[in-house]
This record gives structure tokens, sequence and C-alpha cells, in this order.
């Protein structure tokens, strides 16, 4: 039996604040890490808010990071669980 793939796009707020508490100028993010079932899959630069994932398959678990231009590295986000309703794909927040 093939998995049920779903088009999925994703996208997201510019974090303004580091880990540390210090502020964090859009112009010092200089891209995003995708992490798909916890294994850092793909970058996006730093300049976009939204992403066309393509197909992925129902219950995908989406974790993304922000790394700043000192190529220092967020914590992971909240994850975001993809799942199949019978009104179409639905991202669980977590």
């Amino acid at each position: 039996m093939n998995a049920l793939l779903l088009a999925i796009a994703i996208s997201w707020i510019p974090t303004t604040e580091r880990e540390d508490g210090s502020a964090l100028e859009l112009s010092e993010i200089k891209e995003y890490r995708v992490y798909i079932n916890d294994h850092p899959t793909f970058f996006i630069p730093g300049t976009e808010t939204q992403y066309d994932l393509g197909n992925v398959p129902d219950g995908v678990r989406l974790k993304l990071t922000t790394i700043d231009t000192d190529d220092r590295e967020s914590v992971l986000s909240n994850e975001t669980i993809v799942n199949q309703t019978p009104n179409g794909p639905v991202l669980i927040c977590q």
C-alpha cells in the first residue's frame, strides 16, 4: 500500500528575539532550517516566511529553527504534524 501524499505549504512569523533575550533584526536572519521527523532536511533563505513543501506523507512531523548571520541556531519550534482529514490535510501544531 502506498503512503498518502499531501500537498503542504508552510508559513511562519519571523522571531525578533534570540534565546538570550537580545533583539534579532530581520536582516540578521540568515536562513531557516526545516526538520522533518527530527532530521535536519533543508534550508530556506532568511528572507522567506513561507515555503511549498510539495507532497509529503501523512503523519510527517515538522519543526523549524532560525539561523542568524553568526550561524547561531535557535531552539526547535513547536512540532507540527501533517494529518489527513475528510475535509483535506490539517497541520496540527503542538
